[in-house]
């Protein structure tokens, strides 16, 4: 939980630091915060640490990470805004949904397939998209066709989940 904590804390430090031009600096804390996310599964699951506060927090985290720069680099770019914003409130409504549960029944759902690959796709966007600010390149609209794959990935997601088989 304290590497989930560590990337919410590195978020305004990031946006902060894109603002000022500073783009080496906030990839590299990116990056960072990106390589925290995978950590700090990897060891949950490996030493049997997995906690309803992570598995809650967890996909907090990654939305207080990534929100905030999908709307710079719509401000700062190309960035489709209304894809950003189907996106969100997607992302948001679901949030809600996982709260309600907890709320009502106790029960804690992890992230699936789906949603871990969408993370990982908009990680890979907004990298590219920091590139992008940093010397002239060729992926200029590599950015919205991985918002289109992520947003892909954030619709199927429920329709992925109904289909998948329970254990009993």
């Amino acid at each position: 939980n304290l590497l989930t904590i560590f990337r919410i804390l590195l978020s305004p430090v990031i946006l902060f630091l894109l603002f000022k031009k500073f783009y080496l600096i906030a990839m590299a804390l990116f990056v960072l915060a990106a390589i925290t996310d995978f950590l700090d599964g990897y060891i949950a699951r490996t030493y049997k640490l997995e906690s309803n506060l992570g598995i809650l927090l967890d996909p907090i985290a990654d939305k207080v990470l990534v929100l905030p720069l999908l709307f710079f680099f719509a401000y700062q770019s190309n960035l489709n805004i209304y894809l950003i914003l189907i996106l969100v409130f997607k992302d948001v409504y679901t949030t809600l949904i996982r709260l309600k549960k907890v709320n009502e029944s106790k029960s804690y759902e992890k992230a699936n397939i789906d949603g871990k690959l969408k993370t990982i796709v908009l990680f890979c966007l907004l990298i590219v998209s920091m590139i992008n600010l940093m010397i002239p390149s060729p992926l200029v609209l590599v950015p919205n066709i991985l918002l289109v794959i992520a947003l892909i990935l954030a619709l199927f997601a429920p329709i992925t989940k109904f289909f998948k088989p329970r254990h009993q």
